[in-house]
């Protein structure tokens, strides 16, 4: 992958400048510096030449920022700067870091200019789909795939008719980052959650679902033609441990998802496994880099690589190994402590 990687230029387009920078880090332990294009007044990172060859600031304002609640997304006008940074620099590779930018080109897709190749996103009818988190309890359940039990909750009135035990978990459908993600004791509480909720984004939806006394998992793929070709799932064991382990039944449900939806490039799944039955449940997915990329990307599989070797042409199977076991804790980003685990592997 540095072989093919080493010679390119590549531009990350970003409104999610932490973000960017663990893709960066990722990159310039690859040997990749790379161009980025970010919001004005945020540059201070990367201004140094230390983590990428220069930082291109944009006014997102005058590039139409649209602040729609299900996902943001820039206009035309950005995807005019950004034919001229890739024309200017000789871009190789563009790839889009954060929902806003993956958005972004998604929907301007037909303005990209030739020349750069763009890291694999799906349309904007699938990237809708999969980030409103009704809709895709709904293929979940069209998939008979495990979930906790949900109901939407389009109003506060519509409290009164759930047919679910409390304690529930009340969550909007678009918004990511925890926002607004509350359990709740009964139903007094949930009407005051959502209708708090509702005041500040006003023709937003929530959603109920059972809570799930058990322990969070993330798992990420990549998919390319169609299938699943790379894969890693880990545990969420508190701020800076993740326990990497590997669940076939899991990677499974996710192949399946990638084929009924045709979904291309990076995915992130969350899950949750009950404590009394050991069963894996679906939460929600994420369609950019989650905020540990770089955990997996030490765990051995480099989704950042994987991206752009795909935009390449290149099959990504033959990048790819299945995660052994193991624990990453993580004190400072760049600064990792990868260590076995047989507890671990006698979980699988």
């Amino acid at each position: 992958m540095r072989e093919i990687l080493k010679s390119k230029r590549v531009l990350l387009p970003a409104m999610n400048l932490s973000l960017a920078f663990r893709v960066v880090v990722i990159l310039r332990r690859m040997g990749v510096l790379p161009y980025v294009l970010g919001p004005e007044g945020r540059a201070s990172l990367f201004n140094t030449g230390h983590f990428a060859r220069r930082y291109i600031a944009f006014d997102a304002e005058a590039m139409g920022y649209d602040q729609d609640p299900l996902l943001d997304a820039l206009g035309p006008r950005f995807v005019e700067l950004l034919n001229e940074v890739c024309t200017r620099h000789a871009i190789d590779v563009v790839l889009p870091v954060d929902n806003t930018m993956i958005m972004t080109l998604a929907r301007h897709r037909h303005l990209l200019a030739a020349g750069a190749a763009l890291a694999p996103i799906p349309d904007e009818g699938l990237l809708r789909m999969l980030h409103d988190k009704w809709a895709f309890s709904r293929l979940l359940a069209r998939l008979n795939l495990p979930q906790p039990a949900t109901r939407l909750l389009p109003t506060p009135k519509d409290v009164d008719k759930l047919d679910l035990s409390y304690p529930l978990v009340i969550k909007p459908v678009a918004h990511g980052g925890g926002l607004d993600v509350t359990r709740v004791a009964d139903a007094e509480e949930a009407v005051l959650r959502v209708r708090e909720h509702l005041a500040r984004f006003p023709g937003d939806r929530m959603i109920a679902q059972a809570w799930i006394d058990g322990e969070d998992f993330q798992v990420c793929v990549f998919a390319q033609a169609g299938e699943v070709r790379a894969w890693s799932m880990c545990a969420m064991r508190g701020k800076g441990v993740r326990a990497f382990i590997e669940v076939p039944e899991v990677i499974d449900y996710c192949r399946r998802i990638v084929k009924r939806t045709g979904y291309e490039g990076a995915i992130q799944f969350d899950l949750m496994q009950e404590r009394a039955t050991g069963e894996f449940r679906f939460l929600e997915a994420n369609l950019r880099f989650p905020a540990s990329t770089y955990y997996h990307f030490r765990a051995g599989v480099n989704y950042v690589g994987l991206s752009l070797v795909a935009a390449l042409g290149h099959d990504v199977a033959q990048f790819f190994q299945p995660v052994r076991p193991l624990i990453i804790e993580q004190s400072l980003l760049d600064g990792i402590l990868v260590r076995g685990n047989d507890k671990l592997v006698a979980h699988t």
